[in-house]
């Protein structure tokens, strides 16, 4: 069987010819097999075969978006079964090639905090993606009272895995007198060497002095 790319969330397909050498007929049960099989379906799943004929199925492949189904090569199997003679039972193999998908989540813990200093946020991130990925975070003001660090600046995820990474946020000049201050800045993730215009969507948090 032929090599087969699907995007997961997509669909493809391919087809199988069961052709029936022997000298009666014969009926034959087709099953996906192994890792793919809980996204694979066959088309008929039975058919029945005259001496010297063949019917062709087709196999559809739809591996949900999902963490659980990483990316890259998985093994396909479909086991051909004989009614008749099932010691016959022949399992044609072949590859079907999941690509992958970036998706990370973000959390900011507290999303408004007091300090007089500074202020410090836990921020969560988690790896949704099927595939690993070195995360950043960086943060934005739109002004420039606030200043932000990260603790670590970076960090390797596995698909389904999370972390906690630290933030810390500094006032840029002390306010000595007056009201008190509220700035809300963003936390954004992203792949560590992605453009900023592929991060993900930003948490917005606050801090004040």
């Amino acid at each position: 069987m032929p090599t087969v790319t699907v995007s997961p969330g997509g669909t493809a397909t391919t087809t199988l010819t069961v052709r029936n050498d022997g000298d009666i007929v014969e009926a034959y049960t087709l099953e996906v097999v192994g890792d793919c099989a809980a996204w694979s379906t066959v088309e008929p799943a039975r058919v029945s075969l005259y001496p010297g004929t063949s019917e062709t199925v087709t196999l559809t492949f739809a591996p949900p978006r999902s963490h659980e189904v990483r990316a890259g090569g998985t093994p396909l199997a479909v086991r051909v079964l004989p009614a008749e003679h099932p010691e016959s039972v022949v399992v044609p193999e072949g590859t079907v090639t999941v690509e992958p998908f970036h998706e990370l989540r973000t959390e900011l813990e507290p999303l408004r905090r007091r300090g007089w200093l500074g202020a410090r946020f836990r921020t969560a991130v988690q790896n949704n993606g099927n595939t690993p990925v070195d995360v950043a975070l960086t943060g934005r003001q739109d002004g420039e009272e606030l200043r932000l660090g990260f603790t670590p600046a970076q960090k390797r995820l596995e698909p389904g895995e999370s972390a906690e990474m630290k933030l810390k946020v500094r006032a840029a000049e002390l306010i000595w007198f007056g009201e008190p201050a509220t700035w809300p800045f963003e936390v954004r993730a992203a792949e560590a060497d992605a453009p900023v215009e592929a991060a993900e969507p930003a948490v917005v948090g606050a801090a004040g002095a």
